[in-house]
């Protein structure tokens, strides 16, 4: 190389404008951290936005009791699953209550991973305040766990807080609990029925190393002893009714119905298919003129049909039908315009009854639905309940009264939670897809721009 074109190149380097480099990468790394930090925010903005107005009470937790409302009490017309995390029961009286209703666990609780069975639930009398608490056995709602017939206490199988096996009576207004159990040594007993004063309970006791059927009085916790018991013919939600004025009971004992009167003696008895059954804590007719028993026919109808309760002769022209495909239909009580009112449990596809075609109330049932009957053979839903809900129990003050209330309970449960949380993810990757292609768009402008400028 001659001297003369080392100098021409040594001059020319010396004109040439230097590349920042420096101050490119710098603003290069400023880009790229203001990207995303743009996306940290979008994603936390639309998760925000899904949890406001997406997913209301999802995690809402009230602590403060329920203040009354005025006003007779009433059944909403829906029920729904409550959501994860929901007011729990203990410490947060509802005040008094509509109905009770279960199922299986309803939704994600750190709390509930183990020796859990199911969840209950109770909503208020006059409007749709919800607490729920969380069993460690199968119970169910007019089964094992009954509303009193002014809504405003529970009778508990084993009680709230896991640590007794007898019964524990829950005051719905005070938040009070009070044990009962104190008969001489009875094992783990049932909450069965309220009578209607609300002065006694039947329950199912195991005692003296057998199942038997007893009254209990809820002031004094006296128990006294009815009768034997076999359990696998006696579902407990179904074969045992007070008659309206209290003074009588019938239950069932093997394949007998046996009508007790007020000073505990038997009054008759009479036989029963082994595949028809009381129709529910409601069997009795107002009047107590006659008592209905049940039984399933083949398209998942209940013919409910009268009987007298002193011969167990059929009662012409007391017959009702409900609709198909329930699993098991149970007597509330009577409306105030004399149509019976029932629990349907709609079956699960497929459902077939057992060998004695006792109606199934847990495993077998979909979802629970509240109707009246009439003797046309018309039936009117009054509550429709989410699947999943499978026991029920209503008062016996919210039956008479025949209101009803649009449902407004929270809709939303785990399944939100996990939706809401892919559909944040979703909307924080489709942003930051954006603002990368924004980004890479300016990018090459500036170095468009800058080879240009350096032409």
């Amino acid at each position: 190389m001659t001297e003369q074109l080392r100098r021409s190149l040594r001059e020319t380097a010396e004109q040439a404008e230097n590349y920042p480099v420096y101050e490119r990468a710098l603003r290069t790394s400023r880009r790229r951290g203001r990207t995303r930090a743009a996306v940290a925010v979008a994603g936390l903005a639309v998760l925000a936005v899904l949890l406001v107005t997406g997913v209301p009470g999802m995690v809402r937790v009230v602590s403060e009791p329920a203040a009354p409302r005025p006003g007779a009490p009433s059944l909403p017309d829906r029920l729904e699953v409550p959501p994860a995390f929901h007011t729990r029961l203990a410490g947060n009286p509802p005040g008094a209550a509509s109905l009770i209703f279960g199922g299986p666990p309803f939704a994600f609780d750190p709390n509930r991973m183990i020796n859990e069975e199911g969840d209950l639930a109770v909503v208020g009398a006059r409007e749709d305040v919800t607490r729920v608490w969380s069993v460690p056995y199968e119970a169910g709602a007019g089964e094992s766990v009954a509303l009193s017939p002014d809504g405003t206490r529970l009778a508990v199988e084993g009680g709230i807080d896991r640590r007794r096996i007898s019964l524990t009576v829950v005051d719905l207004v005070t938040g009070g609990t009070r044990a009962l159990g104190d008969w001489g040594g009875p094992g783990p007993a049932r909450a069965i029925a309220w009578s209607p004063d609300g002065r006694t309970l039947a329950v199912s006791a195991y005692h003296n190393l057998h199942d038997e059927l007893g009254l209990v009085d809820v002031a004094t916790d006296t128990y006294r002893e009815i009768g034997a018991l076999t359990p696998d013919s006696f579902p407990f939600a179904f074969n045992f009714a007070f008659a309206p004025d209290g003074q009588r009971f019938v239950y069932r004992a093997d394949d007998q119905l046996i009508v007790v009167g007020p000073d505990l003696k038997e009054q008759s008895r009479f036989p029963i298919a082994a595949d028809t059954f009381l129709a529910g804590r409601g069997a009795w007719l107002p009047d107590g003129s006659a008592l209905l028993t049940q039984r399933r026919q083949p398209d998942g109808s209940w013919l409910l049909t009268g009987r007298d309760p002193a011969t167990g002769a059929q009662v012409p022209g007391v017959r009702w039908t409900t609709g198909p495909g329930l699993s098991a239909a149970r007597l509330l009580g009577w409306g105030p315009d004399g149509d019976p009112v029932l629990v349907a449990y709609v079956a699960e596809d497929g459902y077939e009854p057992n060998g004695r075609g006792a109606p199934g109330t847990y495993d077998a049932v979909r979802t629970v639905r509240v109707v009246a009957l009439s003797s046309s053979g018309r039936t009117r839903t009054l509550l429709t309940a989410a699947d999943g809900i499978e026991t029920l129990d209503v008062s016996a003050d919210v039956v008479a009264g025949g209101l009803v209330r649009p449902g407004d309970l929270p809709r939303f449960g785990v399944l939100s939670v996990v939706g809401a949380v892919l559909l944040a993810g979703v909307g924080a990757l489709v942003i930051l897809g954006f603002v990368r292609r924004r980004a890479r768009r300016r990018a090459l402008g500036d170095d468009a721009s800058w080879l240009n400028s350096s032409e």
